[in-house]
């Protein structure tokens, strides 16, 4: 009996052109396909065609950050300094914007001097030293976030 009802909910999926493209986007970035893992972080950042939810957003970013995607660490590391779906965390901030800078991220820079200068010299020293080693490890040894 719940064949037939599997079958219309698959017929109404993929005549239905919205559906079928956000279905499409979640099998990609299930797969590993970052641009569609920073597609989906920037719906969920931005509410666009999703309910806004940053913590959502957070997930699809981190994915991409840890492969490597200079604009998804940015955006991470800018949810983790306004504590948007994430603690509030200055540090892991730090981290990910200063790794998105050190890989040429436009508006980057930007982002971790504003950061840094709620952070002590000693403190920032061994957040660049973390960044290195993420970048360095291929996103192996990047600490927790």
């Amino acid at each position: 009996m719940k064949k037939p009802l599997f079958l219309f909910a698959v017929m109404f999926l993929f005549s239905n052109p919205v559906l079928s493209q956000s279905y499409d986007l979640l099998t990609r970035a299930n797969s590993g396909d970052t641009f569609a893992q920073m597609m989906l972080g920037d719906m969920f950042a931005a509410g666009e065609g999703v309910v806004q939810d940053y913590s959502e957003a957070a997930t699809w970013y981190r994915l991409a950050a840890y492969r490597g995607v200079a604009k998804a660490q940015l955006s991470l590391g800018l949810l983790y300094s306004q504590g948007q779906g994430v603690e509030k965390n200055l540090e892991r901030a730090y981290q990910w914007v200063y790794t998105a800078a050190a890989k040429g991220e436009v508006g980057a820079a930007q982002a971790r001097d504003q950061i840094a200068v709620q952070l002590d010299a000693e403190t920032i020293e061994s957040l660049q030293q973390l960044a290195i080693r993420c970048i360095e490890s291929n996103y192996l040894q990047c600490g927790n976030g």
